[in-house]
């Protein structure tokens, strides 16, 4: 069991360099070194297997796509993709092998099991680099994908719920048929260990879990290039939606105007002046850090000799905002800021908290079995008053506390939120991109077409934002 256990424990800390290594660069604003980091450029795309290698393509794809290496992103996103399909395949099987390894190890043993967002953007950031390449029928497919995740994911929601209370029923009745130890006091205690560490304001859910990200870029997509009047309801639907989550937004509203006055022939496309419009993705998402913590022995059964008991579980720590919100200006004058569009805190905390109940249970199960194997080696030793039970039971709790470590695995090169400008194109073609005090970040000569999608990616206030610039249809004439 040891040598096993350091072999896993190797690897794990292979990765968690590998993703360290990634998070520096990317932080920094050296996409190109971050995505090389993330992946062994020798490795061809289909050797890549389960355990982390899904984590790492996510990351490196995020990177490639700040770049601006679409085709490398598309591939990537594609490989993460066929990946989770995998994971969906151990997430059914978890129930028999995985299960106990969680609980007789740890859950990082495992592969990384993707969130629900991580598929919804997914799909998205792959609908942006298809269209920053030009290619908008696949950029329809991957937004109609993301949609459909959407749709999927209260059905989701509903079954994780469900697989906590059947967690909950097997901790109870491991309860009744064990007196040595109460597992039910124990999750009980982690519970409350949980909500003093936690801030579950930020944890309220945008309705029906929706992403207010991926559905506006769904209503954009298929207000500017839509093909027909079908596509024109669509994008009014999104964009609508997104008002029910997001309130007051000015341009959101300036957006539902020109769908509304589209569909019912008091313009179009030719009549609407030229306009840019520029998303903003701002900052670091919330990551995970391990809440780790001992229970006092009389919480576990004080007639049980055990010589190290604790539970460690997967605690939610803020985003962190690169900016408060951008500037836009033209010819040194400012002439829009960008406003809030999506927290993707709230978009993540709300499918932590849904998962918490049973990461919990899990965390307590795990502490109760290894509690039990440090007695179970004492006795098998001969008992607390020999030195080969003393020593059997030393090994396991050493066994214990290196082991008892909370999966802290996550995308964590998403944004902590979306943010949304739209202003009238400049005469001269010429947008700087600055900060809400006017110093200047980047300045972009925009393409000639009568609408333009300009996407910002600044996962720090020290890196250069990243931008993607992405012309539609009409050409200015």
């Amino acid at each position: 069991m040891l040598v096993s256990l350091l072999l896993l424990t190797g690897c794990g800390l292979s990765t968690t360099s590998q993703l360290g290594n990634f998070s520096s660069l990317y932080a920094r604003g050296l996409y190109l070194e971050a995505e090389k980091a993330a992946m062994d450029s020798k490795q061809e795309l289909s050797e890549i297997e389960g355990g982390d290698g899904l984590l790492l393509c996510l990351n490196a794809a995020s990177a490639a796509l700040a770049a601006g290496e679409y085709r490398r992103a598309v591939d990537l996103l594609d490989r993460a993709e066929a990946l989770s399909g995998d994971a969906d395949l151990e997430g059914a099987l978890s129930k028999t092998g995985g299960a106990a390894a969680e609980i007789l190890v740890n859950r990082n043993v495992l592969g990384y099991e993707p969130r629900q967002y991580d598929r919804i953007f997914m799909n998205s950031y792959k609908a942006l680099a298809f269209l920053a390449m030009g290619d908008a029928d696949n950029a329809r497919v991957e937004l109609n994908r993301a949609f459909d995740r959407q749709r999927r994911a209260v059905e989701f929601f509903e079954a994780e719920i469900a697989k906590a209370r059947d967690a909950g029923a097997r901790r109870q009745a491991g309860s009744s048929s064990n007196s040595s130890l109460d597992t039910q006091r124990i999750a009980q205690a982690s519970r409350a260990q949980a909500e003093r560490m936690a801030d579950e304001e930020h944890w309220k859910p945008y309705p029906d879990y929706v992403n207010p990200f991926a559905t506006y870029l769904n209503g954009l997509f298929f207000l500017l290039a839509g093909q027909d009047s079908g596509d024109l309801d669509k994008a009014l639907n999104s964009l609508r939606r997104v008002r029910g989550m997001v309130g007051d937004n000015p341009y959101l509203e300036q957006d539902i105007a020109l769908a509304e006055a589209w569909i019912d022939g008091s313009g179009n496309r030719r009549t609407t002046e030229p306009t840019v419009w520029v998303i903003f993705e701002n900052g670091l998402a919330p990551d995970l850090a391990q809440a780790r913590f001992n229970l006092p022995l009389f919480v576990v059964n004080a007639r049980m000799p055990v010589k190290y008991f604790a539970v460690a579980f997967p605690a939610l720590q803020p985003g962190r905002p690169a900016l408060s919100n951008l500037g836009l200006a033209s010819g040194g004058v400012p002439i829009a800021e960008t406003a809030p569009l999506a927290d993707v805190g709230r978009v993540v905390g709300a499918e932590y908290k849904v998962r918490l109940p049973y990461e919990l249970t899990m965390a307590a199960l795990s502490a109760a079995s290894k509690a039990m194997l440090q007695y179970g080696a004492q006795q098998a030793g001969g008992g607390k008053g020999t030195a080969a039970g003393q020593a059997a039971s030393a090994i396991m709790a050493l066994y214990t506390a290196v082991t008892t470590t909370a999966d802290t695995r996550s995308w964590t090169s998403l944004p902590t939120d979306a943010q949304l400008a739209r202003l009238s194109r400049p005469a001269d073609g010429r947008l700087a991109i600055t900060t809400t005090e006017g110093r200047v970040l980047r300045t972009l000569t925009l393409p000639e077409a009568r609408f333009c999608l300009i996407h910002v990616r600044m996962p720090t206030a020290g890196a250069e934002p990243a931008c993607a610039i992405i012309p539609f249809q009409e050409v200015l004439n």
